[in-house]
Parts: structure tokens; C-alpha cells; sequence
């Protein structure tokens, strides 16, 4: 088995982009994408003539396979698949060439396609210097494009500040846009975890003893994808609260989603506050963790505050 002399990973991506660009039509450079929590991704976007978008291939785990392999036979095999990747994915590319030619004709032709996600503001620090956002609490409202493809599968472009000059809007702007977007498609989800377990997660539980109701709750949208955001609903924090009859604990479960615990006197904040932290460090993985906080609706004040 030959070996071959062992790249970086700028080296294996510049070569990767090298051998699917030339003596083609497709231009491509490398990206190095900042995810939620300082998690980095490189990958290679590959545009055809004329298109301001085209898909990226993230390349983090051919680049592990090469490591281990480390043989030109793999090598040439990766590529292949490579290529075959970027082929397969302009011919679904449909949808990314007319969110493009949305792009280009301005904010009131896109708007409709804005949505928010949360993250955690400190974790951050350095994608946030890149891209609009709004603070709320500890936390960051972040915006994106999203869009569906022909297959069902959920994509989404995180709107940088590039567009938003393009687009010549604030921060706010795309925050009000968002939250009418969120309003119009109503896809929130609200129930008991037990209830959100064995309906939507499909996991049969034991019965429950009437006289010892779990009383926590979910609250995500119906995908369960960025559905933490759903605690910026209009309104929506208030109706359960008052549904319910108490204040209510808010617990960030992940980016995904928060779980609803209603107030009762002498609860152990700091107990749930650490049991956050452990969670986070223990169980949720880095780039879906949002905060080591727990929060507090209160009713009187009608907000969301740190508890």
C-alpha cells in the first residue's frame, strides 16, 4: 500500500479544490464556516458562471479519512466521491439558484424566507463580530434564509452583514421580519415531556400515577430544529403562564429546544442552574449547547429574566 505525504488541512482542501474546479466551468473557494459555540467547519463552496451561490461540501470528515488512510488509492477514491457530491448537488440545486436571484432583487422580495435561531452570546464572540444579531438576555437572536429542498430536507444561509448592506436594513429590521414570519407559520409545540416523548419521539413510557404528575414541559417548533427560539413567540410565554397559573422556569435543554417548569415556592434555583451546567458539559454536544442560565417568566413584569 503506497503511502503519500501527509497534507494539512488547508493543503488537503486547496487540493481537493484544485482537482474538482480545473478544466471545468465550476469556480470554488475555501471556506472556513464558524457554527454555533465556535465549532469550525472547512469546506469548499462551488459556484458555476454567473451564480453568486452554489453549494458548499464540508470536508472535516474526508479529511479525518485521509489521516487514517493516508494511501493514494483512498485518496483518489475520495475525490471521486467528492465530485460526485458537488454533480449530485447542483442538479438539486434548483432552489439555492432562485433563493440567488431572490437575493439580488432586495429585502422585500426575501423577507418572507427570514427566520431567527438562538445562541449563546459569550460562546460567540467572534462569529457574532461577522454577522447582525440582537441580544436578548444572555443570549444572541441570529437570522437566516431557509428554504426547502425538492427532496423535504431543510436548508437554511445565515445572513451576514454583506447582505444586510446589500439589502440596506438593521439588525431590527430583520428581527420584526422574523417574528411575523414566526407568527404566519405557527409551527410552535407545546406539551408535556412525557407526552412529547411517546408522540413525537416514539418512545413508549410506563403509565403515570395520577397522583404524581410530571409536570415539565417542551416547548420547540414541529421540526424540533433551533426550536428554542420559540420562547420569543409573541405573547406565547404569557398565554401558557397564565394557562398553566403560575410563573414558569425556563430551562435552555439545547438550541433545539427548552423545557417549562411552573414556579412553585422554595425551588432549588441553583440546584436546576447546576444541573444545567452538568448537562450541558456531560451530555449536549458543544455546537447544540445554548446556556448554562436558567431563566424565570414572571407573570406581574410580564418577562423573561435570568433567575
Amino acid at each position: 500500500m503506497e503511502e503519500i505525504d501527509m497534507k494539512t488541512q488547508k493543503e488537503f482542501a486547496e487540493d481537493i479544490l484544485n482537482q474538482i474546479t480545473s478544466n471545468t466551468e465550476y469556480t470554488g473557494e475555501i471556506v472556513e464556516k464558524v457554527l454555533n459555540n465556535g465549532e469550525v467547519i472547512v469546506g469548499i463552496a462551488i459556484r458555476k458562471p454567473g451564480s453568486m451561490m452554489g453549494p458548499m461540501i464540508k470536508l472535516n470528515d474526508f479529511y479525518e479519512e485521509y489521516r487514517c488512510t493516508q494511501n493514494e488509492q483512498s485518496t483518489s477514491m475520495m475525490i471521486q466521491n467528492i465530485k460526485n457530491m458537488v454533480c449530485t448537488a447542483w442538479e438539486q440545486e434548483t432552489d439555492v439558484l432562485k433563493i440567488g436571484n431572490e437575493i439580488k432583487k432586495g429585502f422585500q422580495t426575501i423577507k418572507d424566507r427570514i427566520t431567527m435561531r438562538l445562541v449563546n452570546a459569550e460562546k460567540n464572540q467572534q462569529r457574532l463580530k461577522n454577522i447582525p444579531w440582537i441580544s436578548f438576555l444572555d443570549l444572541a437572536v441570529t437570522f437566516f434564509l431557509e428554504f426547502t429542498e425538492e427532496d423535504g430536507e431543510l436548508r437554511s444561509i445565515e445572513v451576514d452583514h454583506g447582505l444586510m448592506e446589500k439589502w440596506n436594513v438593521t439588525a431590527q429590521d430583520l428581527y420584526q421580519a422574523a417574528l411575523g414570519n414566526m407568527e404566519k407559520k405557527d409551527d410552535g409545540l407545546f406539551c408535556s415531556l412525557p407526552e412529547y416523548m411517546e408522540n413525537i419521539l416514539g418512545l413508549s413510557l410506563a403509565e403515570e400515577n395520577p397522583e404524581e404528575k410530571f409536570h415539565l414541559y417542551i416547548m420547540t417548533n414541529k421540526k424540533s430544529a433551533y426550536g428554542a427560539v420559540e420562547i420569543l413567540r409573541p405573547g406565547e410565554l404569557e398565554r401558557k403562564a397564565q394557562k398553566i397559573g403560575r410563573d414558569l422556569i425556563v430551562l435552555p435543554s439545547s438550541v433545539h429546544e427548552t423545557l417549562i417548569l411552573p414556579y412553585t415556592a422554595g425551588l432549588d434555583i441553583e440546584g436546576l442552574r447546576m444541573l444545567v451546567r452538568r448537562t450541558n458539559a456531560d451530555i449536549v454536544i458543544r455546537e447544540e449547547q445554548l446556556s448554562d442560565q436558567i431563566y424565570l417568566y414572571r407573570r406581574d413584569k410580564g418577562a423573561l429574566m435570568i433567575a
